[in-house]
């Protein structure tokens, strides 16, 4: 956990107050940027992004629509 006027997640950057410690801690344990969970947002091409407060992973990896990636896989 870096530390900051608030916390901030080491794995996607998301930041909370201080008065959010322990949610700040159970985020950063289930965040699915981290590359333990081998997940699309831990890939180098995944891409976390925040939209209408509804979080989404874009791939910004180019590959055919059938296609599937499984490089996240592969770490």
């Amino acid at each position: 956990m870096i530390e900051h006027k608030a916390y901030e997640c080491e794995f996607c950057g998301i930041e909370f107050d201080e008065e959010e410690y322990e949610t700040a801690l159970n985020h950063e344990a289930r965040c699915e940027c981290n590359p333990k969970y081998k997940k699309c947002a831990s890939c180098k091409h995944g891409k976390s992004i925040v939209s209408y407060e509804v979080e989404y992973i874009k791939c910004d990896r180019l590959r055919a629509t059938y296609s599937s990636c499984d490089d996240w896989r592969d770490k």
